[in-house]
């Protein structure tokens, strides 16, 4: 099987990688535990919002669910469809508030539609009380500034640093 360099290239912009078994080429997406840099994190998360992605636990856009969840394993490079909210905790560490770095979630790990995530991208004032961030909610897709550590009257959230991220 002969593969263009355009699509080699499309498939290497992805994130994806080939692979090659007696004579067959197959696409792999990244690994569960895979590296991923802070700027990668934060173009994905753009991506989405740049494609006007709309939330539907029932959906899928890359291949991820179109859920908070979803949004935040896409960005993190994680296996697809992705993994639930209550299931951050097993692959990230919790954090302290002045650990935040782009890249990292804000959490709250309530099962079904009680939890969500946010991604951390930076501090929107010098009191570190509210920050710029990345989610995508029954609201839609937004880059936006969030109180910290996450708007009033939807649950305990904390931040956590998933255990393969790279860069500062």
């Amino acid at each position: 099987m002969k593969i263009s360099r355009r699509v080699l290239g499309r498939l290497a912009v992805a994130g994806v990688t080939l692979a090659v078994s007696a004579g067959v080429i197959s696409a792999v997406s990244p690994a569960a535990d895979a590296a991923v840099s802070r700027a990668t994190v934060i173009s994905r998360a753009q991506k989405w919002v740049n494609d006007h992605v709309t939330y539907n636990q029932g959906g899928r856009h890359d291949g991820y669910r179109t859920d908070c969840s979803g949004y935040v394993s896409y960005t993190w490079g994680l296996a697809k469809p992705g993994l639930t909210t209550p299931s951050f905790p097993g692959i990230s560490n919790a954090i302290s508030k002045g650990e935040l770095k782009r890249g990292d979630i804000l959490l709250n790990k309530s099962p079904g539609n009680a939890g969500h995530v946010a991604i951390f991208e930076k501090w929107a004032n010098s009191a570190h009380s509210s920050y710029v961030g990345y989610e995508l909610s029954g609201s839609g897709i937004h880059h936006r500034t969030i109180t910290y550590p996450y708007f009033s009257g939807y649950g305990t959230f904390k931040p956590y640093r998933y255990k393969h991220i790279t860069g500062s």
